[in-house]
């Protein structure tokens, strides 16, 4: 049962977000996210990602879908805006536990990052990389805290 309403909350989510525009002009840097994806094989696992970037009071106006352009990759790399604050919502099940992790960090002009998470036991794990000639430098995730209880908004503070 608590399969079946996370499944229901993800689709309603994501039934409700526009699609990630990348940026067309200026400078960017690019992150790598994982499809999403759902494994149908015993203890039901999966992942979903949405992004966002935060407006000028450092909230989310609204979360959307990353197109998975390139279907026989396992990941898909994009542009994104640079001196903002990019959010990642990250959706994760596997067995007995599920978790939603959200957080945001500043992009910064030419960087290449990755987004990766796991469920190890009971605890949950999202973090940003950057590739820097052979070196993964991990980045800091700041979390985002609901501002207001009843709407959900989310906010940096």
């Amino acid at each position: 049962m608590k399969y079946v309403l996370f499944i229901l909350i993800m689709i309603l989510i994501s039934g409700c977000a526009s699609k990630y525009k990348e940026p067309t002009i200026g400078e960017y840097a690019t992150i790598t996210i994982p499809h999403n994806k759902t494994k149908y094989n015993f203890g039901f696992s999966g992942e979903s990602y949405l992004i966002s970037i935060l407006n000028e009071t450092s909230c989310v106006d609204s979360w959307q879908i990353i197109e998975e352009k390139n279907k026989d990759k396992e990941f898909e790399t994009i542009k994104i805006p640079v001196g903002k604050n990019i959010a990642i919502n990250s959706f994760l099940y596997s067995g007995n536990s599920n978790c939603r992790l959200v957080g945001t960090f500043k992009s910064e002009i030419g960087k290449n990052y990755a987004l990766s998470s796991k469920i190890i036991g009971d605890t949950c794990y999202m973090y940003v990389s950057e590739k820097n000639n052979n070196q993964e430098i991990f980045i800091k995730i700041n979390i985002l805290k609901i501002e207001n209880s009843m709407t959900g908004k989310m906010c940096f503070k």
